[in-house]
């Protein structure tokens, strides 16, 4: 990927096809996420879900009611934001190999969200545990998945620079 730059009405950057193609696979995943979210059909106990829906109060029972009236517009919301991503990744010029993705100022917002979920995802996925890295993984996913974490650093902070 190169840097975002600023253009008349918002932001340009070009990804290499693969880059797309994973980032697009990340925001469809983080969608059905988020819809589930919406319908209650997450776990809660799951640490990825927990930095993305934490509770709002310290009481049980007012985080239980804090939910049930906020998390399906807040999940709605983020859904959005990932849908911003894929429609921006699919419908961006494609020459030799790469994509050139055009967001307009209208949507910087949704992108910077739904980046920055993606990372909370993947972040809370590393850090599983008290203990440090998650042990359900090997040496080499937790490498790869740090790559993307880094990697998705770079568009957000990118991003922002262009603004």
């Amino acid at each position: 990927m190169r840097a975002w730059e600023r253009t008349d009405d918002g932001v340009s950057a070009r990804f290499e096809d693969a880059e797309a193609a994973m980032f697009e696979n990340l925001a469809d995943q983080l969608k059905l996420l988020h819809r589930a979210a919406a319908q209650g059909a997450v776990e809660f106990a799951d640490p990825a879900v927990q930095r993305l829906y934490p509770d709002g109060y310290s009481d049980p029972e007012e985080a239980k009611e804090f939910k049930r009236f906020s998390l399906p517009q807040i999940a709605e919301s983020r859904e959005r934001a990932q849908d911003a991503i894929i429609v921006g990744l699919v419908t961006a010029d494609r020459k030799e190999g790469h994509r050139i993705v055009t967001v307009g100022d209208d949507e910087v917002d949704d992108w910077l969200r739904g980046v920055s979920d993606m990372r909370t995802v993947l972040s809370s996925r590393i850090e599983l545990g008290p203990g440090g890295p998650n042990t359900d993984f090997d040496e080499d996913d937790l490498e790869q998945f740090s790559a993307v974490v880094d990697w998705l650093g770079f568009v957000q902070a990118s991003l922002l620079e262009a603004l």
